[in-house]
């Protein structure tokens, strides 16, 4: 079972999808599947509010930015992540649980096609952030591919491809 849900929104802003993490029927979705910790890095964005983490006793954490992610992606079990390729593809190394959230206000947006390209390959789950309850309660039900067995592949290369794009 899962205990600690890492969300990254990279080094811009997706207040979107902070508000869907911390609102009262995401908070209620982590209850059901018995997570009992989050950690929200939220960017250039405001920080979430705590409350609805409260009501249901789970222990929120938070921070803009670090130097680097790697520890949070280590202690993490499931992750909610931008589309930016950098951070999706560290999800995918790390080889945890992943629920891509695509966002829709990004002009000609390349990551769409990488996490759609990703979800059809059975790494990830991606969704909109008018998903975010429901895709969260599937991605903990859902058995991924591991990601590692892949990096010397065609799919590899075209993951890859995308790092010089990232958002």
């Amino acid at each position: 079972m899962a205990n600690l849900v890492f969300v990254t929104v990279g080094t811009t802003s997706f207040p979107e999808l902070v508000t869907a993490v911390s609102s009262k029927s995401f908070c209620l979705a982590l209850k059901k599947t018995g997570i009992k910790k989050i950690n929200i890095q939220y960017g250039n964005g405001q920080p979430p509010d705590s409350l609805y983490f409260d009501a249901n006793n789970i222990e929120m954490s938070c921070f803009d930015f670090k130097n680097s992610l790697n520890k949070q992606f280590e202690e993490c079990d499931v992750v909610i992540s931008h589309a930016g390729a950098g951070s999706v593809l560290e999800g995918l190394k790390h080889d945890k649980k992943l629920l891509v959230v695509i966002n829709e206000a990004l002009m000609n947006n390349h990551q769409t096609e990488l996490a759609h390209k990703l979800e059809s390959e059975e790494y990830l789950l991606s969704c909109l952030v008018k998903n975010v309850e429901e895709s969260f309660i599937k991605v903990i039900k859902t058995d991924f591919r591991e990601y590692n067995k892949v990096m010397n592949t065609k799919l590899g290369v075209y993951i890859e491809s995308f790092m010089c794009h990232d958002s």
